[in-house]
């Protein structure tokens, strides 16, 4: 879950992406807007853990159908989330 967590970090400090990760949940009724809120409007420092843990529990219920994490360093910098749904796919990529 560490290697989940840095990667969000490190999209979020490029992509500026948290809103529009948590936007898109909602969008798709897997979260309320309050939840939204009340992440957003906790301490930075843990937004990344914080989704982290929903993505995942929202995999283990079956709400997701797949989250992926990619984070290449070298040669070039690439990082990408996949967010999967019943209904959609989203991603947010850095770096191609």
């Amino acid at each position: 879950m560490l290697k989940q967590i840095d990667c969000l970090n490190k999209i979020f400090g490029l992509l500026k992406c948290r809103n529009d990760i948590l936007e898109f949940l909602v969008s798709e009724k897997l979260i309320t807007s309050d939840k939204m809120h009340h992440i957003l409007h906790s301490t930075p420092t843990t937004h990344a853990t914080t989704i982290a843990f929903l993505l995942k529990e929202l995999q283990h219920e079956e709400k997701v159908q797949l989250v992926s994490y990619e984070w290449t360093v070298l040669p070039k910098e690439y990082i990408n989330l996949t967010i999967v749904t019943n209904s959609s796919k989203k991603e947010w990529t850095y770096g191609i």
